[in-house]
């Protein structure tokens, strides 16, 4: 297929999928003004890092983060269940430094000023039982679109979504297209992030208690002015992909869980030059993830052991294999997971150029004490293309493969929930200390660390 037919084919897409946003945005009536619930809840989050950067003059010492976040919810009366409901989260944040080096962030923002500021994250209105059957919604509004694997899609969008949550099926039409960032020390978008549609699609079935076959679509039209100042990329194209899981967190009997993931991408990709020239590059390539865990639940500190690895295509240049889009991340969202970054915590990566694996030893004290042990090694493919294309880095680039390893060690307490006036107070601590040891592909030396602590209240 060439780039032309698969614009063309892309575009065409989109279309279909935002008529039937439309269909489904009709659907919805106005929604009633009868007495109605509300429920609010909030968060205070505290994290800090002391880092010790031997390899990069001038990154290290002492950063913190302090954020408080709402959560407004609205439901309609009905005796039964709400045939509407409404969902308001902002946030209040200040940081000390815009380049803390923290270890993921379970809700990670566009911004990267330091200071004081407000954005709101969340706004959506959601209707129930649509086409009068209960595992059916849909809604309208900036949402978050998340999935446990953030390199399928990790971020807040403003868009229409149609879902369908049942026993055995589940599936959602997401369509929509970042506006603002919401957010009262930068509110309009970066280049790179304006005039981008995107279309998530996903189906997954279940084929047996608790495994899962399903598939993901992204499709995405990026119509940005060409040659549009710090606009790196153009893209417009499909991502397909497809994974087979065992869901770990309910499993009863089984006590090995995986997940196995593959997705393609082809496209076309407008790359901006320094002399303001535009190349075009056809995009075709791919990525696969695997996560394979045992538990050991009759052993003392009940472990689980696992493997996780991915490994992508090796593009001759950027943007000519698989490589991640605006709203993909490196998360690996899952509560066992801590919300941390799918190779540890030190530094965020992109599934492009790469090739990470390692290994992981959980245990627990008991539901609320919990351990776990991490070491991943990094590569990238192809030497000639920017380490930066791999990894989110300080470092400058050197001429060899291996970007280094990363053993890492957390520590989770959660307490047991406190009744305080019909509601609820808990309390969590997550505790990391990260060692990272460059390899050829970054012109450094010697051993970075990193020591964070994150104290999160909820009521």
């Amino acid at each position: 297929m060439n780039a032309y037919s698969t614009t063309s084919l892309s575009l065409c897409t989109l279309r279909a999928l935002a008529g039937i946003g439309l269909i489904v945005s009709a659907v919805i009536a106005p929604i009633p003004v009868e007495a109605s619930e509300w429920d609010y809840d909030s968060q205070l989050s505290l994290d800090a890092a002391l880092s010790d950067y031997d390899t990069v003059p001038g990154f290290d010492g002492f950063s913190g983060t302090a954020r408080y976040e709402a959560f407004i919810e609205w439901a309609s009366p009905e005796r039964d269940k709400p045939l509407w409901s409404a969902r308001i989260r902002p946030w209040l944040t200040y940081r000390s430094d815009p380049d803390a080096p923290f270890v993921i962030e379970e809700n990670r923002s566009d911004v990267s000023t330091d200071g004081a500021y407000a954005e709101l994250r969340e706004f959506a209105v959601t209707r129930h039982f649509v086409f009068g059957q209960p595992e059916w919604t849909a809604s309208v509004g900036r949402q978050q679109v998340a999935e446990d694997y953030g390199f399928w899609w990790d971020d807040s969008l403003e868009s229409i979504r149609l879902q369908l949550n049942d026993t055995l099926m589940k599936a959602s039409l997401t369509v929509g297209s970042k506006q603002y960032r919401y957010n009262t020390e930068e509110n309009d978008l970066a280049p790179n992030q304006a005039d981008l549609l995107f279309a998530l699609g996903h189906y997954s079935y279940q084929y047996a208690s608790d495994h899962w076959i399903g598939t993901r679509l992204i499709v995405q039209d990026d119509y940005s002015a060409e040659g549009e100042a710090n606009d790196q990329v153009d893209f417009t194209g499909i991502t397909l992909g497809a994974e087979l899981m065992a869901d770990r967190q309910r499993l009863g009997r089984t006590l090995f869980d995986y997940y196995l993931g593959a997705a393609v991408i082809s496209g076309e990709a407008r790359l901006a030059q320094p002399a303001a020239a535009e190349a075009s590059v056809d995009t075709l390539g791919w990525l696969t993830f695997v996560e394979l865990g045992q538990r050991f639940p009759d052993l003392p500190l009940r472990p689980r052991f696992a493997i996780r690895a991915a490994l992508t295509d090796k593009p001759d240049e950027a943007f000519e294999g698989f490589f991640q889009n605006d709203l993909q991340s490196s998360r690996a969202a899952r509560m066992s997971d801590f919300n941390s970054g799918l190779a540890g915590g030190f530094f965020g990566i992109r599934m492009s150029n790469l090739l990470f694996y390692g290994a992981l030893a959980q245990a627990a004290l008991d539901e609320r004490n919990q351990f776990q042990l991490s070491w991943f090694s990094l590569q990238r493919r192809n030497r000639e293309i920017d380490v930066t294309a791999s990894i989110d880095t300080r470092y400058a680039d050197a001429n060899g493969k291996t970007i280094g390893n990363i053993l890492e060690i957390r520590y989770f307490w959660t307490m047991f929930p406190r009744a305080i006036r019909e509601e609820y107070l808990t309390t969590s601590l997550l505790m990391t200390a990260s060692v990272f040891n460059p390899g050829n592909a970054l012109a450094s030396n010697g051993t970075d660390s990193l020591l964070a602590i994150g104290l999160d209240v909820q009521y």
